[in-house]
């Protein structure tokens, strides 16, 4: 409860900041490693094409990252257009020049509105089976908070 009573806090106080609230909901909720809120570039080439554009726990060094298209979780999550369970090896960092700790368990849930695509997702580093369905619903749940942060994210740009 206290997370979710400090997500409507900054909804009402500090909405600016409610995508980082998210992002340290998320870790803190689920008992993650790390979380984060991508969103595809609208002028990304294949090299520069997902943002990372809030991060927590042991990723939070990697806020403003920004990703190619290929290869990529979010793109797969984005393309089945449902949540995803996912894994992330060393070899995949390799690929990237990336030194990070590898994800043994995630969980990544897609998200649209009328101008932005983008994931929001938790991972553990070291444990198999961190997340349940429990957990899972709860970050649907967060997933509607993030939607009102990048809209009105969105609205303060223009």
């Amino acid at each position: 409860m206290m997370g979710l009573e400090r997500l409507s806090r900054a909804l009402l106080e500090n909405p600016e900041t409610i995508l980082q609230e998210l992002v340290n909901a998320a870790v803190e909720l689920c008992g993650a490693d790390s979380a984060g809120i991508s969103i595809e570039r609208q002028d990304g080439s294949e090299q520069e094409f997902y943002h990372w554009i809030a991060t927590a726990g042991d990723y939070s060094g990697f806020l403003n990252a920004i990703l190619p298209r290929e290869p990529s979780a979010c793109g797969v999550c984005l393309e089945r257009g449902h949540p995803q369970h996912f894994t992330v090896t060393k070899r995949f960092f390799e690929i990237l020049g990336v030194e990070a700790p590898v994800v043994t368990d995630g969980i990544l849930l897609p998200w649209t509105t009328e101008d932005t695509r983008g994931t929001i997702f938790v991972m553990a580093h070291g444990r198999a089976e961190a997340f349940d369905t429990n957990d899972a619903r709860l970050m649907t749940m967060l997933a509607d908070f993030r939607r009102w942060g990048i809209g009105n994210r969105s609205s303060r740009r223009g």
